[in-house]
């Protein structure tokens, strides 16, 4: 299905809804990429997730939200993988910079709270 501003779903229907496969949405030169399972016409199960600067979640959704686990990969190659609430980085997960340290811990709304012992 292709719409007047050029943003498509491609996949499996199921009743004429977007089950499985692929959403691009175009804003001029701007594009978002989808690829995963849907629910109400929401991301939601398994998918990917591509924003037009390059950065990219993989992993887990529910209603549209990143959700669950995942890894969040960043264009200056910093990488989170860990537990997501609600589009944020929330629970237990570790950022990995590119200059080679890391962080981990317990983090709440994006913010390392509790940072784990070092052993």
């Amino acid at each position: 299905m292709t719409y007047p501003d050029g943003s498509y779903h491609e996949g499996n229907f199921k009743n004429g809804e977007l089950e499985s496969g692929k959403y691009v949405f175009t804003m001029g030169d701007i594009t978002y990429k989808y690829e995963g399972t849907f629910k109400n016409k929401k991301a939601n199960g398994q998918g990917t997730y591509t924003f037009p600067t390059g950065q990219k979640y993989e992993g887990e959704f529910a209603y549209g939200d990143f959700q669950g686990k995942g890894t969040m990969t960043y264009p200056n190659g910093d990488k989170y993988t860990g537990s997501w609430v609600g589009d944020n980085m929330d629970g237990e997960g570790t950022m990995y910079h590119a200059n080679g340290t890391k962080e981990s811990g317990i983090w709440q709304m994006g913010v390392l709270v509790k940072p784990s012992k070092k052993k």
